[in-house]
């Protein structure tokens, strides 16, 4: 995917996101909200859809779902404003858990992106994701006459890269040097043209000389399963070029990785799922008997606007690069055909899988531009920072994901219930572990039936002892547009129950719904926050900056929400204002002079 210029982001602006719902404050371990469907069993009379989940492991070190991050390295997301930062971007990123990310830091960056990359990377360190960082638009140089250039370059990188692994040691994995084998030649300066002009001397002479580079340095982005990946190519038709790669640069690799986008296939089509595994299942198992090394899908997404519309402008933009069901009769449906790419890389044996993309790039509505990059989960449209409709199912497929984990076969009784299940090792970072093979679990149900659906899971005997309490997440296509929080904050489970220690249990899934069962979370609930105090800000008469002391480090928070002191009821907060990573927010509350802030965890939970 290509990519277009960002726009700012003003502090100002981003004061007037402040209205949502009314979000339920109870005291207890987990929160629920009103529109949250209750827990339901199985009729008798209904045919019930078996889920087996098998103790069959599909690939062992499962490094998590995530988002492509495409802006990290504009330097608006941290300069000159933190408020987008710390209350939208971080913030999301903080309670989704990626477990997998796509970064795009250029190579010659400034030093106001540099700190936004060198931001972005530190939250995702701290989070455990795996980072695979691609160079887009890299400069063109002469590989026949000007051979030291192209080794100064590899130098060049082999520095950068060395910089970003010692900030972020546990994030930084995987390097590809360019975006989707696209380089601007002197003769054909447009995507893909290394794969349209077969010039792959070229790009395995940039892909040796950073390697040789790290080599010479020594480079610690060669130890521990690190490396470089290849090729990045999209779409499938264009993976043969990794069959070039094993067959002329193996010794180089230590990942290989493709995209693709569905575009003839809608949301609402059923058919895409099988073609996916099919593409992913072979690749997998041809990188894995050829070289012994993982496969992962780098970018995927929805169909692509541009390629499925005549007409490629939307939107005031003469080239809208976007997804081809945003703000159509279809988006309801997206997550749906999101997820199961999740699905088809779990079940194809793939390490991984980034979704293209977590925002869209920022415009401004009304302005023209020449192109847009609007693919997000998230807007950042003016000040509309809005989730989409399926950032929800994401979010939770996201963190439930999140490895180290080994991917489970899993076989099920009816083709339109599709399901992914993983083992949680006992190093995941959603908790301290144990010496236990699987310390929890994790499975994802695609419902693309037309009705409500019973289904009855078993577990295989290696998971029944990987965590006993069960929560379910439910977004269903019916209601998700109407249960969108404008804070981005994930929704609470569906329910929470005992696991039986048969390890088998019954649910009833909605039609045409996303629903993650898992058993890794804790019940730990966060201490009251302290200290909150409120006092006129010097903005206006409406406006004031609410502040508090940062709860204890093993209360393992999340981020923290903001409410309105005024208009609380029993057993409910006032409206809510903000939700931040920060400790202080800035905030308009009208004829009301107090705020009430409460601390929500990585596992969901708050007081």
């Amino acid at each position: 995917m290509m990519l277009s210029t960002s726009r700012a982001f003003t502090d100002t602006a981003m004061k007037a996101v402040v209205t949502s719902r009314n979000m339920l404050l109870l005291a207890a371990v987990v929160g629920w909200c009103a529109l949250c469907q209750a827990e339901t069993t199985p009729d008798a009379t209904e045919e019930i859809v078996s889920i087996n989940v098998t103790g069959n492991i599909l690939e062992p070190d499962f490094m998590g779902i995530g988002f492509n991050l495409i802006l990290a390295a504009d330097p608006n997301i941290t300069l000159p404003n933190t408020t987008f930062f710390n209350e939208v971007y971080a913030k999301r990123l903080r309670e989704a858990r990626p477990g997998f990310a796509r970064l795009n830091p250029a190579i010659d960056y400034s030093t106001r992106a540099n700190r936004s990359v060198m931001a972005v990377l530190k939250e995702l360190d701290s989070i455990g994701t795996s980072v695979y960082m691609t160079t887009f638009s890299p400069p063109y140089i002469n590989i026949t006459n000007n051979m030291a250039g192209l080794n100064e370059y590899g130098d060049k990188v082999a520095k950068v890269l060395d910089a970003y692994l010692e900030l972020a040691p546990n994030a930084v994995k995987f390097y590809c040097w360019t975006n989707e084998l696209s380089l601007c030649l002197p003769w054909d300066c447009n995507w893909g043209s290394l794969i349209r002009e077969k010039r792959f001397d070229i790009w395995g002479a940039y892909y040796t000389a950073i390697y040789q580079a790290l080599v010479r340095r020594n480079s610690s982005m060669l130890t521990d399963g690190r490396g470089l990946l290849a090729t990045d190519a999209s779409p499938v038709n264009y993976w043969w070029t990794i069959d070039w790669a094993l067959g002329n640069v193996k010794n180089e690799t230590a990942i290989y990785g493709g995209h693709h986008y569905p575009n003839n296939y809608t949301a609402r089509d059923t058919g895409f799922y099988d073609f996916w595994l099919g593409s992913i299942g072979p690749m997998s198992r041809k990188t894995k008997h050829a070289a012994g090394k993982r496969f992962v899908i780098g970018e995927t997404g929805g169909p692509q606007y541009t390629n499925t519309h005549k007409d490629q402008s939307k939107n005031g933009c003469d080239f809208y690069d976007g997804c081809a069901w945003f703000d159509t009769p279809d988006e309801p449906y997206g997550m749906l055909q999101l997820v199961e790419q999740a699905i088809g890389a779990l079940n194809g044996g793939a390490a991984a899988l980034s979704w293209w993309t977590f925002f869209s790039e920022h415009f401004e509505p009304g302005v023209h531009y020449k192109r847009c990059n609007d693919w997000g989960a998230s807007r950042w449209n003016g000040t509309d920072t809005r989730p989409r409709m399926h950032y929800d199912a994401l979010g939770q497929v996201s963190r439930a994901f999140l490895g180290p984990a080994a991917a489970l076969q899993v076989a099920t009784s009816d083709p339109l219930v599709r399901v992914g299940c993983v083992g949680k090792n006992a190093s995941t970072g959603n908790g301290d572990g144990d010496s236990a093979a699987f310390r929890a679990w994790s499975c994802v149900v695609s419902n693309r039936r037309a009705s409500a659906t019973s289904v009855a899971v078993t577990l295989p005997t290696i998971l029944l002892g990987a965590g006993q309490r069960l929560r379910s997440y439910t977004s269903s296509a019916a209601d998700v547009a109407e249960n969108i929080n404008a804070f981005g904050d994930l929704h609470p489970p569906r329910f929470e129950r005992d696991l039986a220690a048969t390890g088998t249990f019954t649910d009833v899934v909605p039609a045409y719904s996303v629903t993650v069962y898992t058993t890794d979370f804790r019940p730990d609930v966060p201490a009251p926050v302290a200290d909150v105090s409120t006092h006129k800000s010097a903005d206006g008469d409406d406006t004031y900056v609410v502040t508090w002391t940062p709860n204890p480090l093993h209360d393992r928070v999340a981020y923290y929400r903001v409410f309105s002191g005024c208009g609380a009821t029993a057993g409910a907060a006032g409206e809510q204002l903000r939700s931040t990573i920060d400790v202080t927010a800035t905030v308009q509350m009208r004829d009301c002079a107090t705020a009430t802030v409460v601390a929500v965890n990585i596992w969901g939970n708050h007081l």
